[in-house]
């Protein structure tokens, strides 16, 4: 049986040389019990912004992600996110 957080660490390193191979606009990562780390090694091992446990997504212009993170401020207020590194990646 192979630990889920030595599984974790290869995806991990996985994607990153894919994003930085295919140069994505924008990274969406379940948010899932077993990718719960994922998406945060990813962004660290990269140095790029993430926004985790998004409840919606839209676009601006020009191809900007606008993610959508709640419970913000005690689950009173939906914060809209906007990134400013490229790629943008969100934590659904």
């Amino acid at each position: 049986m192979v630990c889920l957080d030595t599984t974790t660490r290869r995806v991990s390193a996985l994607l990153v040389d894919a994003i930085r191979t295919y140069n994505p606009i924008v990274v969406l990562v379940p948010s899932r019990r077993t990718a719960a780390t994922l998406a945060p090694r990813v962004a660290a091992r990269s140095q790029w912004d993430l926004t985790a446990d998004c409840i919606d997504l839209d676009i601006s212009e020009p191809r900007s992600l606008i993610q959508y993170k709640s419970p913000a401020f005690g689950g009173n207020i939906v914060a809209l996110i906007y990134s400013r590194l490229l790629p943008q990646i969100g934590d659904l």
